[in-house]
Order: C-alpha cells, then structure tokens, then sequence
C-alpha cells in the first residue's frame, strides 16, 4: 500500500471521527464553547497589547514633553 493512500485514509477516518463528536447533539455545546473561549482569549489578547502599546505610546511622548520643558527652561 502506497504511503500517501494510507495517509488518505488515516485522515478521512479521524475527520469522520471528529465530525461525529462535534456534531453530535450531546457534545455540540462542548464544542461552541470552546470556539467561543479561543475566541475570547484571542480578543483579549489582542486589545491588550493594542492598550500596551498605545499607553507606551503616551507614555514616550509625555517623556519626551518633559525633556523639551527641562531643556527650555536652561
């Protein structure tokens, strides 16, 4: 038997399985919740370094704001 047939079937045995257990009515809740809690931890993530990065943003003009007054001042 050829390697890649053998892969082929592998793969359309464990899709089948996976499918069966996704769909299932028992085990579909399952599975949307845990499509929802990626999806959250990826929002999360996501707003958080645009936040990080937005205070550090501020953060380095303020500094900058600083050191121009100081020089101004002497």
């Amino acid at each position: 038997m050829n390697a890649n047939v053998l892969k082929m079937k592998i793969e359309s045995l464990l899709k089948k399985f996976f499918l069966q257990i996704f769909f299932r009515k028992k085990y579909k809740f399952v599975f949307y919740f845990l499509l929802e809690m990626i999806l959250k931890k990826i929002i999360y993530l996501l707003f958080s370094f645009y936040f990080y990065f937005c205070s550090l943003n501020v953060l380095i003009k303020i500094r900058i704001k600083k050191k121009n007054i100081k020089k101004k001042m002497m």
